[in-house]
């Protein structure tokens, strides 16, 4: 599956290498769908790059967050 069929636009490692050098520290916003499709968020302060190949994110909510009981039945990946 190409990323313009889902609904993304073309990857640029370089730029997502630019965007995680410029985040030194700080709160970010986490969303997605839960398994119904209706929006979850949360603020998460332990946010890092983890890859550039393949390109991938960790950040690690407290377990007792309801928004990421939410997030967290949506498959890997899934926007």
């Amino acid at each position: 599956m190409s990323h313009a069929s889902r609904g993304t636009t073309d990857f640029d490692p370089r730029q997502f290498r630019t965007a995680m050098g410029q985040f030194c520290t700080g709160v970010t916003v986490i969303t997605t769908l839960d398994a119904e499709g209706s929006p979850a968020g949360f603020a998460c302060q332990s946010f890092a790059a983890l890859s550039l190949d393949p390109p991938l994110v960790l950040f690690c909510p407290q377990k007792t967050s309801r928004a990421v009981g939410r997030s967290s039945r949506r498959p890997v990946g899934s926007a």
